[in-house]
C-alpha cells in the first residue's frame, strides 16, 4: 500500500457534547489515499511483532464503513498500520488517539482499489509528521509480514526506529513523559483538550479547565518553581519553618569543599545547586580524592557554577508525589541493580539486562548503564568484582542512587505511609509554593513518622516526572480526578431554535443563581448579565471555541438551527 498526503478544509462542527473535541480543536483533517494492493505474507506473524517486540496492546478498529469488496486481510492489515502511526506519534509526544477513519473508496483508472484514510492532528503541531508516521508505520507492517522474531531483528527494529524514524517525528514536538498518557486518561473520560503550541496544552472547558505541562498545572507560580530548582534556597526555607532538610555549604571551588568538609565531617554528598535528575550527584564521600572529583563534576552540572557540599544522611531517598495539593502516591527509589541467579556473573547479568532493554522499543524501555566504570567502581566499594557470582535472588546495585540519569527499581510504599509522612509532604510542597511536586525524603523507613525516624527532606522537585513507570501510571485516574473538578466539563444546554424563548429565560434563570452562563444563537452571544458578544470571532464554531475557552464561563446553552 502506498500512501499520499492531501489537507481538506475545516468542516464546520455540529455541536452536541459528543463533539466537544472537534469543537476546540478544529484543525483541518487529513486525508491520506492508499492504494490496497496484496498483503503477502502472514497476519499471525505480523500479529505477532506488534504483541511482542513492539509491545503495542491497543488496536482500534477502523472507523467509518469498510468498502463491501476490501477483503478481511487487508483490513487486518489497515489496523495494524493505525495501530503503529499512532504508537510512533505518541512515541514522541504527539497525542493521537483516533483510529483511522475510512471516509471513501473509489477504484483507480487503472483498477486498483484506492481508499481514503482521515485522521484529525493537533493543533500547533507538524502536520507533515502524520504523513511520515502512516509512511514508516506502513513499512514496519510489510517487514513484518515476512521477518521471522529473534534477538537480531529485535535489535535491528528497533535501531531502525529510533535511529532513523522517532528523530524526524521528534522534530518540531515540544512533549514530557507525562504528556501522552494524562490526554489519552482525558480523551478517555471525554475530557476535550487543545495544543496552546509548546508542549502545553488546555484540557476541560469554562471554569473547570485546566492548563498542564506535561504533570505541571496552572496553579504553580514561577516563583515556586525557581525557589525549588536552587537546593540551596529550598533547604533554607524549609529549615526556617522548622522541617527537617540536610546540612550543607554552598561553594564554589575545591578549597571551599575542603573547608566544607572539615566542617560537616564524612562521608559528603556533593551536587549541584541547581541541577535536577540527579545529574551531577556524588555521595558516600569519604576522602579528599573523592571529593575534587565530586566537586568537579558538580561544578560543571551547575550554571553558574556552584555546588553544595552536605553531610549524608542515613536511609534510602522515597518519592513521595504531591498532586493538586495532595499526596498522590509514594515509592521508595532504589538504585540500579542485577538480581543473582547463583550461577551468572555480574557482568554476564548486567549485559543480558542492558542487551534485553536494548530490544524493547524507545516508549518502553527503561533507562540503565552497562557495566560501565562508575559500576566496576561502586562493586569495588562493595568488594565484588564484575566476575563475582551473586546467590540468587541477591540484588547488586549498579550505581549508588536513584536517577532520572541512570534509571532505578522503585517499588509502591503509598499504602505503608505513616500520615505524619504523607503531612510532611505536603506541607513541604506548600511551603515552597508548589501544588504539584516530587518530596523527596531520606528515611529509613516510611512507615515511622519523620520527626521519630531521623528523617530529612532531600529535595523539592518542580515538574516531577509521572507517567514514566508503571506505578505512576496506575494513579494516573486519580491525578485527572484531583485536576478536573466535574470531570472538567460545564453543563451544556441545546435547544432547538423554535425554543429560543424558553433557552433565555432559562439565561435569566441561571443568571439569576449567581453563575456565569451565555447564550450561543449562531453567531451571536449573549452573556445573562446581558452583555452581548465580546469575541472578535465571527461564525458560529469559532465564537463556540471561544467560550469553550472562557475560564469564567459556568454554564453553555445553545440554540441549534439548521
Amino acid at each position: 500500500m502506498a500512501a499520499s498526503l492531501r489537507s481538506t478544509a475545516a468542516s464546520g462542527c455540529k455541536v452536541r457534547p459528543l463533539d466537544l473535541q472537534r469543537a476546540l480543536d478544529s484543525s483541518a483533517p487529513i486525508t491520506f489515499t492508499v492504494t490496497a494492493a496484496a498483503i503477502e505474507g502472514s497476519l499471525e506473524l505480523l500479529h505477532a511483532w506488534l504483541s511482542g517486540p513492539l509491545e503495542i496492546d491497543r488496536r482500534p478498529p477502523l472507523s467509518g464503513q469498510p468498502p463491501t469488496d476490501l477483503d478481511q486481510r487487508s483490513q487486518t492489515f489497515l489496523r495494524a498500520v493505525s495501530a503503529v502511526t499512532t504508537t510512533l506519534l505518541n512515541a514522541v509526544g504527539i497525542p493521537f488517539f483516533r483510529p483511522f477513519e475510512i471516509s471513501d473508496a473509489r477504484l483507480s483508472e487503472l483498477g486498483r482499489r484506492e481508499i481514503e484514510l482521515t485522521i484529525y492532528p493537533q493543533a500547533e503541531l507538524p502536520r507533515s509528521h502524520y504523513a511520515s508516521a502512516v509512511e514508516a508505520a506502513t513499512a514496519v507492517c510489510r517487514r513484518a509480514l515476512t521477518t521471522l522474531i529473534n534477538d537480531a531483528t529485535q535489535l535491528a527494529l528497533q535501531q531502525h526506529l529510533e535511529q532513523s524514524v522517532l528523530p524526524g517525528l521528534r522534530r518540531g514536538v515540544v512533549a514530557a513523559t507525562a504528556t501522552v498518557p494524562l490526554l489519552r486518561a482525558c480523551s478517555e473520560r471525554g475530557i476535550p483538550y487543545l495544543h496552546l503550541g509548546r508542549g502545553i496544552y488546555r484540557a476541560g472547558i469554562g471554569r473547570r479547565q485546566r492548563q498542564l505541562l506535561s504533570s505541571i498545572a496552572d496553579d504553580d507560580s514561577a516563583i515556586a518553581a525557581k525557589i525549588a530548582q536552587d537546593k540551596q534556597v529550598t533547604g533554607n526555607l524549609l529549615r526556617q519553618v522548622g522541617l527537617p532538610a540536610p546540612e550543607h555549604l554552598l561553594v564554589v571551588n575545591l578549597a571551599g569543599a575542603q573547608r566544607a568538609a572539615e566542617e560537616l565531617g564524612w562521608p559528603l554528598v556533593v551536587k549541584p545547586v541547581n541541577g535536577e535528575r540527579g545529574e551531577g550527584v556524588t555521595v558516600a564521600i569519604d576522602n579528599h580524592d573523592q571529593l575534587e572529583t565530586a566537586i568537579t563534576t558538580a561544578l560543571a552540572y551547575s550554571q553558574p557554577p556552584m555546588a553544595l557540599v552536605e553531610r549524608q544522611s542515613s536511609g534510602i531517598c522515597h518519592r513521595l508525589f504531591v498532586a493538586n495539593g495532595e499526596l498522590l502516591y509514594a515509592v521508595k527509589r532504589q538504585p540500579i541493580a542485577v538480581c543473582g541467579n547463583g550461577s551468572d556473573t555480574i557482568a554476564s547479568l548486567a549485559a543480558d539486562a542492558y542487551a534485553a532493554e536494548q530490544r524493547r522499543p524507545v516508549w518502553r524501555r527503561q533507562t540503565r548503564p552497562p557495566l560501565d566504570e562508575p559500576a566496576r567502581a561502586l562493586l569495588a566499594t562493595l568488594g565484588l568484582t564484575a566476575d563475582s557470582v551473586p546467590a540468587a535472588g541477591h540484588w547488586v546495585p549498579l550505581r549508588a542512587i536513584e536517577s532520572t540519569q541512570w534509571g532505578g527499581i522503585d517499588s509502591d510504599e503509598t499504602a505503608k505511609l505513616h500520615p505524619d509522612n504523607a503531612a510532611l509532604a505536603v506541607r513541604a510542597a506548600a511551603i515552597v509554593g508548589l501544588q504539584t511536586a516530587g518530596v523527596d525524603i531520606i528515611a529509613e523507613d516510611l512507615t515511622v513518622p519523620w520527626h521519630q525516624s531521623g528523617a530529612v527532606i532531600n529535595e523539592i522537585n518542580y515538574a516531577p516526572q509521572f507517567c514514566g513507570g508503571e506505578i505512576s501510571r496506575s494513579y494516573l485516574d486519580r491525578f485527572i480526578d484531583r485536576h478536573f473538578a466535574g470531570g472538567g466539563l460545564i453543563p451544556i444546554e441545546q435547544y432547538p431554535a423554535s425554543q429560543l424563548a424558553a433557552a433565555e429565560q432559562r439565561l435569566d434563570a441561571l443568571h439569576g443563581q449567581r453563575l456565569q452562563v451565555a447564550l450561543l444563537d449562531g453567531a451571536q452571544v449573549r452573556w445573562g448579565d446581558g452583555r452581548s458578544d465580546l469575541h472578535s470571532a465571527g461564525d458560529t464554531a469559532a465564537q463556540l471555541r471561544a467560550l469553550l475557552l472562557d475560564h469564567n464561563l459556568d454554564q453553555l446553552l445553545l440554540i441549534e438551527r439548521d
